[in-house]
């Protein structure tokens, strides 16, 4: 991944308002966008949540705010992101194909709009591996045929790998749905949207890890 095109990237968008790095928004503001997110991701009470890939932990910031039980660890490959909001939480500068913590350590763990950005098989391992047994797993990404958008250090792949890869690791599919994009927010705030995301289609799954 380019660290430096990610940071760029991140300053341009706040620079606009933006903490949110995601390219759909599911409600009317970044609040309640956030809060769909939390109710497809369904999280047990009382978890303990890591976020492989976190941005800016912004998604995790309204998260806790609506459900406090909850507790997270930003894992993130940029320290420039992990700075942008005050340390609230635990954070882990890394990359997200290895974190360094035990094995079923979490309850949960998700990947928002960032599993393109490593090796998905490498990621959803990852994942399975930190998350005990009957946890939840989460990501948010993109489906469809966009070549450009690996100028953007971000690789798609088809709903039939990713399914594929969490069936090899143990994970039991619950979920999959390609919400609604609720506007323009992206076509009117990213520069040259239709070609990077032209083609593209949000997409969420969510899994159980087998007992």
């Amino acid at each position: 991944m380019d660290i430096e095109l990610v940071n760029k990237s991140t300053q341009f968008m706040m620079d606009n308002g933006q903490f949110i790095l995601q390219a759909h928004r599911f409600a009317d503001n970044d609040s309640d966008h956030a809060s769909r997110l939390l109710r497809w991701a369904e999280l047990p009470e009382n978890a303990r949540v890591i976020d492989l890939g976190s941005g800016t932990g912004a998604v995790d910031l309204c998260w806790s705010i609506e459900r406090p039980d909850l507790q997270f660890c930003l894992v993130n490959l940029s320290e420039f992101q992990l700075g942008v909001i005050p340390k609230w939480c635990d954070q882990i500068c890394c990359d997200m194909e290895d974190v360094p913590c035990p094995d079923e350590s979490f309850d949960a763990a998700v990947c928002l709009f960032t599993i393109g950005h490593g090796d998905t098989r490498e990621v959803i391992r990852e994942m399975s591996r930190l998350v005990r047994p009957g946890g939840v797993v989460f990501v948010y990404s993109m489906v469809g045929d966009n070549k450009n958008i690996s100028s953007l250090s971000y690789e798609i792949v088809d709903r039939d790998y990713i399914e594929m890869c969490a069936k090899d690791v143990g994970l039991i599919h619950d979920l999959y749905m390609e919400p609604y994009d609720r506007g323009s927010w992206a076509s009117s705030n990213i520069d040259g949207y239709s070609d990077y995301f032209g083609g593209l289609r949000p997409a969420i799954w969510r899994w159980i890890k087998e007992a």
